[in-house]
C-alpha cells in the first residue's frame, strides 16, 4: 500500500531533523575535515612545498629519462636517505601513467593501486604542478568521507556516530595523509560499500560491489571485505524463512539441538535463494581487479607479487624475526599487537556465543591477514604497520553493534583498544623518559607498563558505561520515532488484540483449547530474544 503524502512529509521532516542533531553523522566527518584541513593549510602556509608530503628520493627520479614530466628538480630539497617513500610512486603514476614504470622498484606491484593517483590526476586536469595538491585533497576528502560513511552506518545501527572518529584520527590514517599513500581512499570506499550493502535497497549488491571494486583498485587488501560480505549474502536467511526448532534467524541456538541434516538443508535453501545476488556482488567487486591484474601481467610481465611481503603462516613469526626488538617494534607491540589480540579475543567470544555475524567474520579475517601473518618488512617500522592495519579499525567499528548486543553496551574493550591505538606511541615514549632510558633500549618491563596503562578501562561497565549506552540508545530511538505512524500502529494493534481476544473466548469451550490459548498468549523465549535484538 502506498504511503500518503502526509506520512511521507512527516517522515522526511523526521529524517531531516536527525541530521541537525549533535549526533548527526556529518558532524564527526566535519571535525575530521576541519582538524586535518587546518593542519595541512598551516603547513603549506608556513612556506613548505606540497611535494614534502610525497617524500621523494633522488634514486628513482634519476633512474630514467623516459618521461618528459617526471624530471629531477635541482631547486627542490630531496630526502636525505636518497630512497624516498612509497608515496613517490603514486606521484609518478599521477604525473605520467604510461611511463611511470621506468621510475619504480616493482612496477606491476605499484600499478596495482591505480585509483588514488588517477583520481589526483583527474582533479588536477593533468597539470603536473597541481598534482601534489590534489594528492593531498583526495586523501583529505577520503578521510572525511570514510568517517561520514562509518558514522552514518553506526547511527543507523543504533550506535553513536562519534565512534567513527576512531577511524578518522587513527595514527595509521594520519601517516597515510602525511605521506600521500593509498590506504585511506581504499578503506573509505570499503565503508561506503558496507553502507550501501545494508541500506542500498533492491540493487544493494550492485552498488556495494562497485564501491568494493573501487576500494580493491586502491589497495588489494581491501578485497577481504567483499569476500566476507559476498559469502554472508550467500548464506543470509530470507525474510520469509521459518527457522528450524531451536534455531533463531541470526544463527543462534536455544537449548534444543538441531541435526546436521536440517542445518545442511537450511543452508542449501539459502544458497539457492541468494545465489544470484551474492554472485552479482562478488563478480562486481572482484572481477575488475582480476581483469586489471591480467592486463598488468600482459603489459609488464608479472602479477606484482613481492616475496618479501608474502604472508607468514606461523603467527607473528614476522615480528619475532626482528628480535631483539628496537623502539619501532615495541611501539608496534603496544599500539597494534595488544589491541589486535584484545579484539580477536572479543571476536572469538562472540563466535562462542553463536553471534555469527558478517562483522565478526570480517574482523577475524582482517586480523589474521593484516596483523598475525605480516612479513618482517611490514613490522619493521610503525608507520608501515599502522597504515597496513587501517582495515582492522574499519572492521572493529563494523563489529561494534554485535558486541554491544552481547555485552549490553559495555564498551570497556573498545576504550582500552582505542587507548592503545591512539596513545601507544606517547605511552612508550613516556615510559622511556620516566625510566631515563634511550628510546632504542626500552626494556620489556617498560613495554609491560605501557601495555598496562589502559587496562583499567576494561572495567568501564562498573563506571556506568552500559547505562550510558542504554540511555543514549533509548533517547535516540525515542527522538527518531514518527508519532503519527506510531499512533496508527497502536490503534491497529488494539483492534487486532480485541478481535483475537473475542475469538479466544469463543473457542475456549474445552480445557485443551484454554491451555492452547494461554500458551499462545505467552511470548516464547525465542520471540523475546529476537525482539530484544531487533531493538538493539
Amino acid at each position: 500500500m502506498a504511503a500518503s503524502p502526509t506520512t511521507i512529509g512527516v517522515s522526511a521532516t523526521v529524517a531531516a531533523s536527525r541530521w541537525k542533531r549533535p549526533n548527526a553523522p556529518w558532524m564527526p566527518a566535519l571535525v575530521v575535515l576541519l582538524v586535518y584541513g587546518a593542519i595541512l593549510i598551516g603547513y603549506l602556509a608556513s612556506g613548505h612545498d606540497a611535494r614534502d608530503f610525497i617524500r621523494i628520493g633522488q634514486r628513482f627520479v634519476l633512474r630514467s629519462h623516459a618521461s618528459a614530466v617526471i624530471q629531477y628538480d635541482p631547486h627542490y630539497a630531496y630526502m636525505a636517505d636518497n630512497t624516498g617513500n612509497d608515496g613517490q610512486f603514486a606521484y609518478y603514476l599521477a604525473l605520467d601513467p604510461a611511463n611511470a614504470r621506468y621510475y619504480m622498484d616493482y612496477p606491476s606491484y605499484r600499478y596495482t593501486r591505480i585509483l588514488y593517483p588517477l583520481a589526483a590526476r583527474v582533479l588536477a586536469f593533468g597539470q603536473a604542478g597541481l598534482i601534489p595538491y590534489t594528492l593531498l585533497l583526495v586523501n583529505l576528502l577520503a578521510v572525511a568521507g570514510g568517517t561520514l560513511a562509518l558514522a552514518a552506518w553506526l547511527r543507523s545501527r543504533g550506535c553513536s556516530p562519534w565512534l567513527a572518529l576512531l577511524f578518522g584520527f587513527y595514527p595509521g590514517v594520519a601517516v597515510v595523509l602525511q605521506r600521500d599513500l593509498t590506504e585511506v581512499l581504499a578503506y573509505a570506499l570499503v565503508a561506503l560499500a558496507v553502507y550501501l550493502y545494508d541500506f542500498g535497497g533492491r540493487w544493494a549488491p550492485l552498488w556495494a560491489g562497485l564501491a568494493f571494486a573501487a576500494a580493491t583498485l586502491s589497495r588489494e587488501t581491501a578485497a577481504l571485505f567483499p569476500i566476507v560480505y559476498g559469502l554472508a549474502l550467500l548464506l543470509r536467511a530470507p525474510a520469509t524463512e521459518i527457522a528450524p526448532a531451536g534455531v533463531l534467524k541470526d544463527g543462534r541456538t536455544t537449548a534444543s539441538r538441531v541435526s546436521a541434516q536440517r542445518w545442511a538443508t537450511a543452508a542449501l535453501r539459502r544458497v539457492r535463494a541468494n545465489l544470484r545476488r551474492a554472485a552479482l556482488l562478488l563478480a562486481t567487486a572482484l572481477a575488475p581487479f582480476a581483469a586489471y591484474k591480467l592486463f598488468l601481467f600482459a603489459w609488464l610481465g608479472d602479477f606484482g607479487t613481492r616475496p618479501d611481503l608474502a604472508p607468514h603462516l606461523v603467527p607473528f613469526s614476522g615480528l619475532f624475526f626482528l628480535w631483539p626488538w628496537q623502539y619501532q617494534q615495541i611501539i608496534v607491540v603496544v599500539a597494534v599487537i595488544v589491541p589486535a589480540l584484545t579484539c580477536a579475543a572479543m571476536a572469538l567470544w562472540a563466535l562462542a556465543r553463536r553471534a555469527w555475524t558478517v562483522g565478526i567474520w570480517s574482523l577475524l579475517l582482517n586480523l589474521q591477514v593484516l596483523v598475525v601473518m605480516l612479513a618482517p618488512t611490514s613490522y619493521f617500522i610503525y608507520s608501515g604497520t599502522g597504515r597496513i592495519t587501517t582495515g582492522v579499525i574499519v572492521a572493529v567499528l563494523l563489529a561494534v553493534p554485535t558486541f554491544d548486543a552481547l555485552t549490553g553496551g559495555n564498551r570497556g574493550w573498545l576504550i582500552a583498544c582505542a587507548a592503545w591505538w591512539l596513545l601507544g606511541i606517547p605511552a612508550v615514549t613516556a615510559v622511556a623518559l620516566l625510566l631515563h632510558m634511550p628510546l632504542r633500549d626500552v626494556s620489556v618491563g617498560g613495554v609491560a607498563l605501557a601495555v598496562a596503562l589502559p587496562l583499567p578501562m576494561l572495567s568501564w561497565r562498573r563506571w556506568g558505561g552500559a547505562s550510558l549506552y542504554r540511555r543514549a540508545s533509548v533517547a535516540g530511538r525515542a527522538k527518531g520515532a514518527d508519532s503519527a505512524s506510531s499512533s496508527r500502529k497502536l490503534s491497529s494493534s488494539r483492534n487486532m488484540s480485541a478481535s483475537s481476544a473475542g475469538r479466544r473466548r469463543k473457542s475456549a469451550s474445552s480445557p485443551l483449547a484454554a491451555r492452547v490459548c494461554a500458551s499462545a498468549a505467552r511470548p516464547s523465549a525465542s520471540r523475546i530474544a529476537a525482539s530484544a535484538r531487533g531493538r538493539m
